[in-house]
């Protein structure tokens, strides 16, 4: 009989961001795997023929559900399920009381360093809210059976408080449906020079996602032929985010803001539009946006202090793509280096660009598997359901 998995989400596509697209890859990998049976348990989908395409059953709230405890009002007819696995604290506040109900497994999966997050927000109250957010994850992955980090600098963030539980890392894994339908043309090398970054124009995310280093790096650059796109703002903000860019010393005519995209063929459009995709956070915990653009076979350059950047610097020529400025350096001298890694990727032939990020890109999806670290975790989660217990170190999954 198949083993049952479920997992707990509010969304199939990736409006709500990187949690919802790292559960939507988990789902769909995991059910190529025939011992396995894969469901989404969630308040409402709308979204069930796409989910249909991958052999993943949707099971819905009850109608008058509690919107604050959906999870309580399941349909009749999921009677069963072996693991339960939720995503943060968002998502993973439903598992206990569904471990309890079904008497099964529940696997938490740990996004973000909400406490590292909050140093880096500039309203008042910031760090104290991250402490909170953080003690709450440390409590959910304490009482699960199993955690999962995505990447190793999460797993080495949540580790620590967890011993001697083990923590299994599991880094994301190039985008087929960028790498297989985005095609880059070598040939044509343009006169503007356009420079992509992701983020949603909230702004409490304003100095983390480090907006204010790509405004001012292209500013810094002091050559109109550079162009900055922001992607991820609402009709409702973004005249207001594009005015507070602009008023960091951006021309008006060298910066774009575009709405949030969802659909993975605007985003393959947006890719085919630019030359370059950076990710100047201050903190990130993997930096998913970014890893998009290489799966498209765009440059990339993201930060140092993220789960990405650490994954590049395992493969042999991803340590060029991590901008990582002196331990004493000052934001002017940030900026500065952003610039320069910026124009350093600029002043290469077109052709060469592409080449090595298709070079690089081949060398990411053979050393970060997806395929090989689901079966890491299927073989984890079938021996957790019978009852072999491990003590010791941390497992560390990386193909």
């Amino acid at each position: 009989m198949p083993v049952k998995v479920t997992l707990l989400c509010d969304e199939w596509l990736s409006s709500k961001g990187g949690i919802s697209t790292i559960n939507r890859k988990l789902g769909i990998q995991l059910s190529e795997f025939s011992d396995l049976k894969v469901r989404l348990f969630m308040p409402k989908c709308d979204e069930k023929e796409l989910v249909k395409k991958h052999k993943i059953k949707v099971y819905e709230a009850q109608p008058g559900y509690d919107s604050e405890k959906w999870w309580k009002s399941p349909p009749s007819k999921f009677k069963r399920t072996d693991f339960i696995i939720g995503h943060s604290a968002v998502l993973g506040k439903a598992a206990p009381d569904l471990r309890n109900r079904f008497n099964c497994k529940w696997i938490q999966v740990v996004h973000t360093d909400p406490e590292e997050l909050g140093n880096f927000k500039d309203y008042s109250g910031a760090g104290a809210a991250g402490e909170d957010k953080r003690e709450k994850e440390i409590k959910l992955c304490k009482k699960a059976d199993f955690v999962v980090g995505i990447g190793l600098k999460l797993v080495e963030y949540i580790s620590s408080s967890l011993r001697p539980k083990k923590v299994f890392c599991l880094t994301p894994d190039i985008f087929d449906e960028f790498s297989e339908n985005v095609e880059q043309d070598p040939s044509v090398e343009e006169k503007k020079f356009k420079v992509l970054t992701f983020g949603r124009a909230d702004p409490e995310d304003f100095p983390v996602k480090g907006y204010d280093i790509a405004v001012k790096a292209i500013a810094h650059l002091a050559d109109k032929s550079y162009s900055l796109m922001f992607v991820g703002a609402s009709d409702e903000n973004r005249d207001k985010f594009r005015k507070r860019l602009v008023n960091l010393g951006i021309s008006e005519n060298q910066l774009m803001v575009r709405r949030f995209k969802t659909s993975q063929n605007d985003l393959a459009q947006i890719f085919g539009e630019v030359n370059l995709v950076i990710m100047p956070s201050r903190s990130e915990g993997f930096g998913l946006s970014a890893l998009e653009g290489l799966s498209a076979g765009l440059p990339i350059l993201v930060s140092w202090n993220s789960g990405l950047g650490e994954a590049l610097r395992e493969l042999p020529n991803g340590s060029s793509c991590v901008v990582d400025p002196d331990a004493s350096a000052n934001d002017a001298d940030v900026v500065k280096e952003w610039a320069r890694a910026i124009k350093k990727v600029r002043e290469k032939p077109r052709q060469v660009r592409l080449e090595e990020a298709k070079r690089l890109r081949e060398e990411y999806k053979k050393h970060y598997s997806w395929p090989k670290q689901c079966e890491d975790l299927k073989k984890k989660m079938l021996a957790l359901l019978l009852g072999h217990s491990e003590t010791g170190e941390w497992y560390f999954f990386i193909s």
